[in-house]
Order: C-alpha cells, then sequence, then structure tokens
C-alpha cells in the first residue's frame, strides 16, 4: 500500500490517496470517521501550514466554527464587503476572490 504523505489533504496525517476521503490516520486533536475523513474535534482547529489541531488560533488568524480551521478574518484582508467573519461578498475584491470566499 502507498502512503501519501505529501499529498493529504487538510486534517489528514497520513492517507491512502490524495482524496478527502482516504485519511488512514488524523492530525492531533481529530478523529477520523467511518467514511475516512477527519475532523479537528469540538472546541479544536487546524493551524494552517501544521499538523495540528488547537484550540486556540496564531495571531492573525481567528478560529471558523463551520470549518474548523483557523482562517485570515475577512476584515484583515483586502474585502471592501464582508459577508461573513470568513467570508467576503462577492465582487468586494475584484478579481481576487477565491473558491472560498476569501480574498
Amino acid at each position: 500500500m502507498r502512503v501519501w504523505v505529501d499529498e493529504c489533504v487538510d486534517f489528514c496525517g497520513t492517507c491512502i490517496g490524495p482524496s478527502n476521503l482516504e485519511c488512514s490516520i488524523c492530525v492531533t486533536n481529530s478523529v477520523l470517521l467511518a467514511d475516512g475523513t477527519c475532523y479537528c474535534i469540538l472546541g479544536f482547529f487546524l493551524v494552517p501550514n501544521k499538523d495540528i489541531c488547537s484550540a486556540t488560533c496564531p495571531v492573525g488568524y481567528g478560529p471558523n466554527s463551520a470549518t474548523r480551521k483557523c482562517e485570515i478574518p475577512c476584515s484583515s484582508t483586502s474585502c471592501t464587503n464582508c459577508e461573513e467573519t470568513f467570508k467576503c461578498a462577492s465582487g468586494a475584491c475584484g478579481a481576487n476572490v477565491n473558491y472560498e470566499g476569501t480574498c
């Protein structure tokens, strides 16, 4: 069996394939669900660029309860009209808005 360590998606520590349904071991403070996905346990958030779920986010990031990730708040980006704490309204970033609605 091949292990896809460098290609695992968020929350996976080790996976057996590159999709989000192929986790075999989850990162610290997260759980492996029956469908092969991992999520931080309640009250913990995935820290960007680190393989851990933490109860606190690094400076400049905030806890997004919907995604269970530490994310940069919309108000800290180039967005001119924040729709939600972590989502920029369509067109408010010009061409810089990504698929998640952040600038």
